[in-house]
């Protein structure tokens, strides 16, 4: 007979995670965090930072409105991402967070690389479209990640260094992408952009999550709360035990098959069919039982979320707000450099790049910190007044950008 034996991990991947576990504490996720989301909004301000020359690559693509065409490829990447928030809000709840991030990342990497390689207007279209569905796998799990390990005192700092990225990275990739494209190509911007994010998605599959998990147990910071789906030990894609179901799972006996089988009666309408428990195997038939309970239950749930979502007042004037915000923000974004340049406020579009990216920085800086600030002061209030002051200071970290 052969024996079976364990998958064991390679000793240098082993290595590799026990490293991770041990360098990169909380704050230096954080850290990395910020890195990658910086990353992701200089990604996504190459198109509006060098829209003139964009619009000559669209001129020469495609016939008709070049203002119009450009609008489009905003509305792509929204799209993309709308759909995926939806999509990997619902995932993270069974799957590990990190993984999800790192498809997320991975997807993205190659949707940048396609921008800066895109022959026509309709491989930069559904270029656009796949960044929005990997961006949206980031920006799903890492804020509630965040909410989940930090310390109740200090989520607010956390968080506001999170979205401190947003202006960084927006300033960055507005201005820099600008003066690239005038003096360069539009494309270096891209192709530059997708290999910087390579690192960080190594580092995020291997980095074991337990290590936060056991510190966040260890420090008695769970406290009464129940744990969210993000700090589900059964979410770690790093080495941990066998699942309690698989570990406790026991095959039926002969007799107690017979037994589930005679008490089984037709359903109304349909004609009996006889079974003979003996030629089953009475093993696949409870994993074939709890796959199809399984699916049916997920479906459910995710119809009762959606439902629930639709029935919170809060969550949909937060989703009315963050839908003007987002008009506001990239109709200006989109179309702020052409404006400037023909009203002849700026001589070149560089210059009137850097300049939009510079005071986008800065005041985001300002209201990213003071979100955080108003976020540590919230948490010490959370018994009296959770829900409203919860979700003023998410929103004044959120709409910070």
């Amino acid at each position: 007979m052969e024996s079976t034996q364990e998958v064991k991990k390679p000793p240098a991947m082993q290595r590799f995670q026990e490293y991770l576990g041990r360098t990169l504490s909380f704050n230096k996720i954080v850290w990395l965090f910020f890195y990658v989301n910086m990353l992701n909004y200089i990604e996504r301000f190459i198109i509006s930072g060098s829209a003139v020359e964009i619009e000559e690559f669209v001129e020469q693509s495609v016939h008709g409105s070049k203002d119009t065409f450009l609008g489009l490829l905003q509305s792509a990447f929204i799209l993309g991402f709308s759909i995926a928030c939806i999509i990997f809000g619902y995932v993270v709840k069974s799957d590990s967070p990190f993984s999800i991030v790192c498809i997320g990342l991975l997807v993205w990497t190659v949707a940048s690389l396609a921008s800066g390689l895109a022959f026509n207007y309709w491989m930069l279209l559904f270029a656009r479209l796949f960044s929005g569905v990997g961006e949206a796998a980031f920006q799903i799990v890492v804020p509630t990640f965040i909410d989940d390990f930090s310390p109740k005192d200090h989520v607010g700092t956390s968080m506001s260094r999170l979205y401190m990225a947003i202006p960084v990275g927006t300033a960055v990739g507005y201005g820099l992408s600008g003066f690239v494209a005038e003096y360069f190509s539009w494309r270096i911007m891209f192709l530059v952009s997708a290999p910087l994010m390579i690192p960080f998605i190594v580092v995020l599959h291997y980095y074991p999550i337990s290590v936060l998990r056991d510190a966040k147990i260890l420090n008695n910071d769970f406290g009464a709360e129940e744990p969210s789906a993000l700090s589900n030990p059964q979410n770690d894609c790093s080495p941990s035990k066998e699942s309690t179901a698989e570990a406790n799972q026991k095959p039926l006996d002969e007799s107690e098959n017979a037994k589930l089988f005679e008490n089984q009666s037709p359903m109304p309408g349909k004609a009996e069919v006889r079974v003979d428990p003996e030629s089953m195997n009475p093993i696949e038939n409870e994993k074939a039982n709890e796959t199809t309970d399984l699916t049916l239950e997920q479906s459910e749930t995710f119809i009762n979320d959606l439902i629930c979502m639709i029935r919170t007042p809060t969550f949909i004037l937060a989703v009315l707000g963050e839908a003007i915000a987002v008009f506001i923000s990239t109709g200006f974004t989109s179309f702020g450099n052409i404006f400037l340049v023909n009203l002849h406020m700026f001589e070149s579009e560089s210059i009137s790049s850097v300049m939009i990216g510079f005071v986008g920085c800065m005041a985001g800086i300002v209201g990213a910190s003071l979100g955080g600030i108003t976020l540590n002061w919230v948490m010490k209030l959370r018994d009296s007044y959770t829900d409203l002051f919860n979700y003023y200071s998410h929103l004044t970290l959120y709409y910070s950008k």
